[in-house]
């Protein structure tokens, strides 16, 4: 074989395993930055203030117009100085559809009207701590003039301020953070309300779906919850497309989009009107009995709609011409030079 030759077939190999692997390097860097993080947290309750005695989180009563003191221990177990970031989180329902307290949402829910992070401030957002030593940060919660019975919801945040690994070439970042709870309760606990909030026809990683949004738009929290849901031609009863969620809970003023495959007629969506039903039952304590909300929306799909959703998806096509065309190429140019070998 000659130089050009090894050279073109090491080239044509090469590109193919680029193109294959290039996404397999930011997984590992979070491990190894989770392993090279030693703190930990420990939040000081004031247990005469606690609703319940054995939460490991935030959990008392507030009035309008007070002020109230949180603090939290930080304590940094490694052999180095860190220095770590506080922020306030709300808490929201998750695409999963459960409630979750670690990150940031984005799209806050039109029905909440108190948020965590504009009643409560520290004083230095990045606290420095040095090697094994603790640190105690301090919070100051102050409430409005006027406050709506219910539940804010959210947590306090400790992560390192600058999670940044470094390596050749690349810088790589890891979320690596504690949570811990905040439940403040004003006046009392509502019960839940639900409703669907809209439904639309989108496609999502090719596959033509209809997304529900189910919002929770009173200030409690629903645990315990199961979700059944299809849709079908309006004032028909085939079901075209369904979903389900074994597990289900709801933050605080929050909704989720729940998806919906479309399963039948070969995935062709033909223009006309539709029904979304969805079944919400839960066994929170909170009732005193099960309890199911039974929600139904109509939605129209027209002509536009129904082509765009139905067209396939481009990219993923064409990915996979490009690398298969790729890969067919490397072992043509193979063969061809394990010929003339064989021949000589």
């Amino acid at each position: 074989m000659n130089g050009w030759n090894k050279k073109l077939l090491l080239g044509m190999l090469t590109l193919i395993m680029t193109l294959l692997a290039g996404m397999t390097v930011i997984g590992h860097a979070a491990d190894t930055a989770n392993n090279a993080v030693t703190f930990d947290v420990q939040p000081m309750l004031n247990e005469k203030q606690q609703l319940s005695k054995d939460a490991y989180y935030w959990d008392f009563k507030i009035q309008p117009k007070r002020t109230y003191s949180l603090a939290m221990r930080v304590n940094n177990r490694s052999n180095h100085e860190i220095k770590v970031k506080n922020q306030f989180l709300q808490s929201y329902t998750n695409a999963k559809g459960v409630i979750d307290y670690g990150a940031a949402n984005l799209n806050d829910d039109t029905s909440l009207k108190v948020k965590l992070a504009d009643i409560i401030t520290v004083p230095n957002e990045e606290t420095t701590i040095p090697a094994n030593k603790s640190r105690i940060v301090r919070a100051q919660l102050k409430t409005p003039t006027k406050l709506n019975k219910g539940i804010i919801l959210g947590s306090w945040q400790v992560k390192i301020a600058d999670q940044h690994l470094k390596t050749k070439g690349a810088t790589l970042t890891s979320e690596y953070a504690y949570n811990v709870g905040i439940k403040l309760t004003s006046n009392r606990d509502p019960l839940p309300k639900l409703r669907l909030a809209d439904v639309q026809l989108k496609k999502r990683s090719g596959i033509k779906t209809v997304i529900g949004n189910i919002q929770n738009y009173h200030a409690s929290i629903l645990g315990k919850g199961t979700v059944t849901a299809y849709v079908s031609k309006a004032g028909q009863t085939k079901k075209l497309a369904v979903a389900d969620l074994k597990s289900s809970s709801m933050a605080p003023n929050s909704n989720f989009d729940l998806p919906l495959k479309w399963r039948t007629n070969r995935g062709i969506i033909l223009p006309g009107t539709y029904t979304l039903y969805v079944k919400y039952r839960t066994t929170d304590e909170k009732f005193a009995k099960p309890h199911v909300w039974s929600l139904k929306q109509d939605f129209v799909v027209g002509a536009t709609d129904a082509v765009n959703v139905t067209s396939p998806t481009t990219w993923g096509w064409l990915i996979g011409i490009v690398l298969l065309v790729l890969l067919l190429i490397a072992l043509i140019i193979f063969w061809v030079i394990k010929r003339r070998q064989n021949k000589r």
